[in-house]
């Protein structure tokens, strides 16, 4: 679902547009769902738990869904070990 949002939504409104002042953009939360993601996929089999913004500087649409790409197939690799 994250990802057809992604794809659905112009590039401008992704990371501009927030449907109220208190919500961030779309792409800032997307961004931090991979931060997560890739947290948790280091912190639960080696015990390293750390949170960081890998993601900071990820601008463009392009970007955005290639990120999504990457950290899904590294979620994907590390629940089959």
């Amino acid at each position: 679902m994250t990802m057809r949002v992604i794809e659905a939504s112009p590039e401008d409104k992704l990371f501009n547009y927030t449907p109220d002042e208190k919500l961030c953009p779309f792409a800032e939360m997307v961004k931090k769902i991979a931060n997560i993601e890739n947290g948790y996929m280091k912190g639960i089999p080696l015990d390293k738990w750390e949170y960081k913004d890998e993601f900071e500087g990820v601008a463009t649409k392009e970007d955005l869904i290639k990120i999504r790409h990457e950290i899904r197939e590294e979620t994907r690799k590390s629940g089959k070990k």
